[in-house]
């Protein structure tokens, strides 16, 4: 699990991190709020609201489920 895993990184470093977790044949579990991060990095994004986990496909969908009002 990474946890905020851009903080006080430069660029480039994101994008080789972005680039490692993609690559990665495994699960990774990050949480963060940086989007470009999440961008390059992920495929599948997950939105916890009311005690329910719901999976998507794309960032912003994801973003604007989480962000709605129950």
């Amino acid at each position: 699990m990474l946890r905020r895993p851009t903080n006080h990184l430069d660029m480039e470093t994101v994008d080789v991190l972005a680039t490692a977790v993609r690559e990665f044949a495994g699960a990774v579990i990050v949480v963060s709020h940086d989007t470009y991060f999440l961008r390059h990095a992920a495929n599948r994004f997950w939105s916890l609201r009311d005690g329910g986990v719901t999976v998507f496909d794309d960032l912003d969908v994801a973003a604007r489920h989480a962000r709605a009002k129950s």
